[in-house]
């Protein structure tokens, strides 16, 4: 989906149309995350944590996020 600057934008989560199958009751779906959207917080988190940048655990989640 192309931004306003022209730029394609890039969704953390893709769920397809394709992927999704009813099985009686159960929705059986395969979903895509894009692993920056995982590892770059927890490495940012990580690094403060052993820098002793942020000693609070949930503070620095919460600055993260």
């Amino acid at each position: 989906m192309p931004t306003s600057d022209g730029r394609t934008r890039t969704f953390e989560a893709a769920l397809w149309l394709d992927m999704l199958k009813v099985e009686g009751s159960d929705l059986v779906y395969t979903y895509m995350i894009e692993t920056r959207a995982i590892v770059i917080p927890e490495t940012i988190k990580a690094i403060r944590a052993l820098t002793d940048l942020e000693a609070d655990a949930k503070a620095s989640m919460e600055r993260t996020n």
